[in-house]
């Protein structure tokens, strides 16, 4: 029996929970930025929302937890939503780096505003900004591109940064993996036993160990697996790669909202639901979609009045039923700030951290983007 959670537009909505997800590779993972003639280059070092969605839809299917109504229902009208997965870095939970932090080239001291609660300050009230710096002045800023863990309300520089190593707490070896491996595969000939002209492949790939966080929002009326459960992401799933076991911290709820006007964007930011065009960020976001699905009656629409982060182009994933690639569009990279019009205390502004908003694309439902959440709520994600 599905549980119901209210009404919006006249649809509607079964509830649905979150819950907090591990993803650890057991295999090399294909995730990259080029495809070349000859393979996969540059690896991205997290997973994007709507690759995890496919992965977990898809395991979840072949798992018979979803039956081909079902899978059919989440294409047109989509309840299982996915965050990107970001990193875990010596036991902490990183996220995206905001675009006042940074590290200066020369003696590696963090430069910028750190602190979380600060930022809601300078961006609001007009401050204008503390920066902490050293006197080299040679900064590299961190966003986008560096994921960081937050320490006391503080976005923190990982030591490692830079190194082609992270922490592995599995205890084993020496307690680091490699981020990424790099492999040439040749075709050989089985007349000549020798390599063929023409088939030398190259692939870089992230390494088995590594180990992600995300949240997943799904009905409540799904068996959801705890512990144990395998998905296959990312490409060469035939030849072994991309296999990622995945299992269950806890659930995630919404708790009381402070009112606040500064949102950090947990994932990409992207507009294409507003008069058929394309903008990199939503204007307004009404809460009551969000809400509704977690049980929280709300008519609030926020809007948007500034938002400081950078531009980049943001892959919209497969389509499962048209068998091809989305197109590419331009977005704000997770890790900006979005600056509100007028201070919300809305609970559902908790919602829309978990659940963001359905974009749509020519008819067809885009979930896994807009997460955007309160400074406060950013803290409650990194305990």
């Amino acid at each position: 029996m599905a549980w119901f959670a209210g009404w919006v537009g006249g649809v509607a909505l079964e509830a649905v929970k979150i819950w907090e997800i591990r993803l650890r590779l057991e295999s090399p993972l294909i995730l990259t930025r080029r495809r070349t003639e000859t393979g996969f280059l540059n690896p991205l070092r997290y997973i994007p929302s709507t690759t995890l969605r496919g992965a977990l839809v898809t395991a979840l299917y072949r798992e018979g937890i979803l039956d081909a109504g079902q899978l059919g229902r989440e294409r047109r009208s989509p309840e299982v939503v996915a965050s990107p997965a970001y990193p875990i870095s010596h036991g902490y939970k990183t996220f995206p780096a905001h675009p006042f932090i940074g590290v200066c080239k020369q003696c590696g001291e963090n430069v910028g505003v750190p602190r979380l609660m600060d930022l809601e300050r300078y961006l609001v009230d007009g401050d204008g900004f503390g920066w902490r710096g050293c006197s080299h002045r040679a900064w590299k800023f961190l966003h986008p591109g560096e994921f960081l863990p937050i320490v006391n309300g503080e976005f923190r520089v990982d030591d490692g940064r830079g190194r082609k190593e992270v922490g592995d707490d599995s205890g084993t070896g020496d307690g680091k993996v490699p981020v990424e491996i790099s492999s040439v595969s040749v075709g050989i000939s089985k007349s000549r036993a020798s390599g063929v002209r023409g088939l030398l492949y190259h692939y870089e790939a992230l390494s088995p160990g590594l180990e992600y966080w995300a949240t997943v929002a799904v009905p409540e009326s799904f068996n959801f697996p705890r512990n144990g459960f395998v998905l296959y992401v990312g490409r060469g799933v035939s030849r072994g790669f991309g296999r990622v076991k995945m299992s269950v911290v806890g659930e995630r709820r919404v708790g009381k909202i402070s009112p606040c006007r500064v949102l950090y964007a947990f994932s990409p930011t992207i507009n294409l639901s507003y008069n058929g065009e394309v903008f990199t960020f939503p204007r307004s976001v009404d809460l009551s979609w969000a809400g509704a699905r977690l049980g929280l009656k709300s008519n609030s629409v926020v809007k948007v009045g500034r938002v400081f982060g950078r531009m980049m182009w943001i892959s919209l994933g497969w389509d499962l039923g048209a068998g091809a690639p989305r197109p590419w569009v331009v977005g704000r990279a997770a890790g900006s700030l979005i600056v509100l019009e007028e201070a919300c205390g809305d609970d559902a502004l908790g919602a829309l951290s978990y659940l963001g908003t359905v974009e749509n694309l020519n008819g067809n439902p885009l979930p896994g983007f807009n997460m955007m959440m309160p400074l406060q709520e950013l803290m409650t994600h990194a305990s």
